[in-house]
């Protein structure tokens, strides 16, 4: 079988503008963002986990219309109340709804996940990029600073940073977590980049581009980061469930978001000392909390594959 046999022709067999459409559609289907959602909706747990992310993402963004109360609104009849049709899940040790705070929390428990992810590969992506293209004192100095923020202890580096915002409240708090945890996360997005960039660097197209007297800039942003898409929007995925991770450890220890506003991490340290009496306070936050991470997870797998053109799935 010779290669003309091998691959499917993609003119129109008559030239009538039927034909020329459905061959302009199957080219379509045939780019890259086509051939990575036909593999990615191969991925079947990777769908389920996109539809449960896109499902508490909207139930968090819409809060203040699908809870039933306030979140700090107290119910004085309902301390440690049990799941009832006043409170479907219950309340907590303040006679506060449950429901109410599980969609509020999650509110600012995604708004930090996703937003530290996208300071972190912003930043982890710019200085990576440098130290891969550049390299030299460039490299070094910038390798060297990722060194010093990895060799320290994570959790111990995120107690001390989240110490200087002790009595800070509102959305100043939530900025100060978010900026804590973009600069513990940015130096893994760092070294993937550099190490991304100094392979494909040596590339003949980059060569080419050289030649042609394509600026650095160019380079980088035009031909080399496009290039290296597939293992930074993986891993940005990865990151998402992971600083969310690293929020609830901090609100669970007092070092995260402080009262009156709630988060998943904060709700289960405040439903710690009723577990016994109460064991709902800790079991929905942390539930979410799995939900999430899994979701999160499950999502970058799929990813993953659908970006791997040597994927089994891709085949």
């Amino acid at each position: 079988m010779n290669s003309s046999e091998m691959i499917p022709s993609l003119a129109p067999a008559d030239g009538s503008p039927q034909s020329l459409l459905e061959a302009q559609l199957d080219v379509r289907s045939h780019t890259l963002a086509g051939l990575t959602w036909q593999r990615f909706r191969k991925h079947k747990l990777a769908m389920v986990a996109a539809v449960l992310l896109l499902f508490l993402t909207m139930s968090a963004i819409f809060a203040p219309l699908l809870a039933p109360y306030g979140p700090n609104a107290m119910d004085f009849a309902a301390f440690n109340g049990a799941p009832s049709s006043a409170h479907w899940l219950g309340s907590d040790f303040s006679g506060r709804d449950m429901l109410s705070r599980v969609l509020f929390g999650g509110r600012i428990s995604l708004l930090i996940g996703f937003t530290s992810m996208i300071t972190a590969i912003a930043i982890g992506t710019f200085l990576g990029a440098l130290a891969g293209y550049f390299g030299g004192w460039v490299d070094n100095l910038i390798m060297r600073l990722t060194d010093v923020v990895l060799s320290f202890p994570l959790y111990l580096l995120l107690f001390v940073l989240s110490a200087f915002i002790a009595g800070v409240q509102g959305a100043q708090s939530i900025l100060m977590i978010v900026l804590i945890i973009m600069a513990v996360s940015w130096t893994y997005i760092a070294r993937l980049v550099r190490g991304e960039l100094l392979s494909l660097k040596e590339r003949e197209f980059i060569q080419a581009a050289h030649a042609m007297g394509v600026s650095p800039a160019g380079i980088i942003l035009r031909h080399l980061l496009p290039n290296a898409i597939a293992p930074i929007v993986v891993n940005a995925t990865l990151l998402v469930g992971n600083n969310i991770i690293l929020e609830s450890v901090l609100s669970f220890f007092g070092f995260g978001v402080q009262p009156p506003t709630s988060s998943w991490g904060s709700m289960l340290a405040d439903g710690l000392s009723s577990q016994a009496q109460a064991p709902w306070e800790t079991i929905y936050p942390g539930l979410m909390i799995l939900i999430t991470v899994l979701s999160v997870n499950l999502l970058g797998d799929g990813l993953r594959d659908a970006l791997d053109p040597f994927s089994d799935r891709g085949h």
